[in-house]
């Protein structure tokens, strides 16, 4: 929607952008107006700046539907390409934002399944992290082990300490039998995400200007 303020993911950098008829503008802050965005173009200071891009610089854009972020490529006023990230808190609003620079953008749009093996390597990860802090869980005999009793005052004691405090209260909360049923629901989860993830893969969106987008 053209002049409408999209929030950013709140730990980005940038925070707002605003698609206008011919170019668009970010901010490093959380804008709530349009007028004080436009105010805010060119002048830097240490607390925030904001930039505006003619849509006409804009030479490329991906955006995956599953996730919340998207890349554009833009040229600079030297000529030189310059690639730029945009992460949001929603895929929805990652792929509307994506959606509008490029029709604004007059741009050339292409469609291809997204490389299965990337979210297969990460459900690996979070299976691999979840089976061992399961087993870890399951292979304590005495829940004394696990008090905060290691010494000193520096940050990688007490991140130990608060560790075991936690792991300890899960311990004592749901016991062994809670920990091996909801390790190994959430262990199952990932497996049927993993699986329809591979089955259904995510459709990966590219723009570009007169020609194909190659992915």
């Amino acid at each position: 929607m053209l002049h409408k303020i999209y929030h950013l993911h709140h730990k980005q950098m940038v925070r707002s952008i605003v698609v206008l008829e011919d170019s668009f503008i970010i901010s490093s802050k959380k804008e709530n107006s349009l007028e004080d965005m436009k105010a805010r173009v060119g002048k830097k200071s240490i607390m925030h700046s904001a930039e505006e891009f003619q849509l006409s610089a804009i030479t490329e854009i991906t955006s995956n539907e599953s996730s919340e972020q998207f890349k554009f490529r833009y040229e600079k006023k030297n000529g030189k390409l310059k690639k730029r990230t945009m992460v949001f808190d929603h895929k929805e609003t990652a792929n509307e934002v994506a959606e509008l620079l490029a029709d604004q953008g007059a741009m050339i749009r292409s469609e291809q399944p997204e490389n299965k093996i990337y979210p297969l390597l990460g459900s690996g990860f979070l299976l691999t992290i979840t089976l061992f802090f399961m087993g870890m869980m399951l292979s304590i005999d005495d829940v004394s082990e696990l008090d905060s009793s290691a010494e000193g005052y520096s940050r990688s004691a007490r991140r130990s300490r608060g560790g075991s405090a936690m792991m300890k209260f899960i311990y004592e909360t749901i016991g062994t039998t809670g920990i091996a049923i909801i390790g190994s629901a959430i262990a199952l989860g990932i497996i049927y995400f993993a699986y329809n993830r591979w089955k259904n893969p995510a459709t990966v969106m590219g723009w570009t200007k007169g020609k194909t987008f190659e992915m």
